[in-house]
């Protein structure tokens, strides 16, 4: 009986990266080999947190104008945003309770039961969640890593007199420009 095997090499991108990438291999692939939801900015869920809320807004309509953000990545953008919660609250709680030494580095301690200096739990917490956060932020073109590479088309320049005479691009609504 054979093994079931998972997809070899690396994780597929999505079009969306692609397209803002370019095509750097000059493979040409077609841009529907995946579904496509329309891009737009996905409602904030109810209940966020307030970091987690500030996060979203701050975020969620550049990732839907890129394209890179759609209605249906509602349940991954909100994990992103509470990842990013418990990391604020975790580096909060570590700098009332901790104490960073003296050189500035950001190893925070607390002390045990038995009066010994120990690493932060929190310190965990804060790792645990970052990584999460930033194999999200990778997702959705977040980091500085998944942006190399990626190009993007400036936005058309509309001309507001042209539009006030019902042309786009020098052509009539509904024909060519004659």
């Amino acid at each position: 009986m054979a093994a079931a095997m998972g997809l070899r090499g690396p994780r597929p991108q999505p079009t969306a990266v692609r397209e803002l990438r370019g095509d750097p291999g000059k493979r040409g692939r077609p841009a529907d080999e995946e579904p496509r939801p329309e891009p737009a900015a996905p409602k904030m869920p109810r209940g966020l947190p307030r970091e987690a809320r500030a996060f979203w807004r701050r975020y969620a309509d550049g990732l839907a104008r890129l394209g890179l953000l759609t209605e249906v990545d509602t349940p991954a953008f909100t994990l992103m945003a509470m990842h990013w919660q418990v990391c604020q609250d975790a580096m909060r709680s570590m700098a009332v309770e901790g104490k960073a030494p003296a050189g500035g580095a950001l190893e925070l301690t607390t002390e045990d039961e038995d009066g010994l200096e120990r690493k932060h739990p929190l310190l965990q917490v804060l790792r645990d969640n970052s990584s999460a956060f930033l194999r999200y932020a990778a997702h959705f073109g977040m980091s500085p890593s998944a942006r190399a590479g990626m190009r993007v088309e400036p936005p058309a320049v509309v001309d507001p007199y042209e539009v006030f005479l019902g042309r786009k691009n020098g052509r009539e609504n509904g024909g060519a420009h004659e």
